[in-house]
């Protein structure tokens, strides 16, 4: 994001509210269109294994014809998530990195739709329940190869005001980890906390990242 003062005039000021309500509108429709594709998914499988019943035909046709549309207007309607950056051939790499976190993120998540862990129950990303060893192996090489190198070039194509907002939105995440683990640690140890949850705080301080990051924007 650059400053209004560097701004091209004849771009539109960034308003943080107009972004925000974009941004949950489009995501709305963003759910839709799971929606479409789990049916699609879970329909189609019983179809092509000839298991399939009548609500299966019914959903599978429902999902085929709610994802085009969707999808149109998921493309029609998509928000700057660069927040500002202008149409600069330094913006538009930093729109197709963000573009790549969402493609990856999806990706990480896809192979547990519809299946069963190896204990019977249904499986869900942010849960401590067993993983089946297929699913778990592409997971973590797309997060152990991809983020990294996107991470990289993020930072080298981002200007000095996204780099203070980021740096800035980090600092309060590994404060916020660096104070909570340890005490949660301590505090399980001493039969006062339940065992520590490494993804709960993972969680949070993901979350402490992004509203630091979105306040150093703001306020510059």
């Amino acid at each position: 994001m650059t400053r209004k003062d560097e701004m091209f005039e004849d771009e539109k000021p960034f308003h943080m509210g107009r972004y925000f309500a974009h941004v949950i509108g489009w995501s709305i429709l963003l759910t839709f269109l799971l929606i479409g594709l789990i049916f699609v998914w879970a329909g189609g499988k019983d179809i092509v294994t000839g298991e399939a019943t009548q609500s299966d035909w019914i959903f599978t046709a429902i999902g085929i014809l709610m994802t085009p549309p969707v999808c149109w207007a998921l493309w029609r309607y998509m928000p700057d998530f660069t927040m500002g950056e202008p149409k600069t051939p330094r913006g538009n790499r930093i729109r197709w990195i963000l573009g790549a976190v969402i493609v990856i993120g999806v990706a990480i998540s896809f192979p547990l739709i519809n299946r069963d862990g190896p204990d019977g129950e249904p499986l869900h990303l942010f849960s401590n329940s067993p993983l089946p060893t297929d699913a778990v192996w592409p997971m973590i090489a797309l997060w152990a190869i991809a983020i990294p190198i996107i991470a990289y070039i993020a930072r080298r194509n981002s200007d000095d005001y996204t780099l203070a907002a980021n740096d800035f939105g980090f600092m309060l995440g590994g404060y916020l980890f660096y104070f909570t683990a340890p005490l949660w640690w301590i505090g399980w140890r001493g039969g006062l906390l339940p065992q520590p949850d490494v993804m709960i705080i993972f969680i949070a301080s993901f979350v402490v990242i992004n509203f630091g990051n979105l306040w150093k924007r703001h306020v510059g």
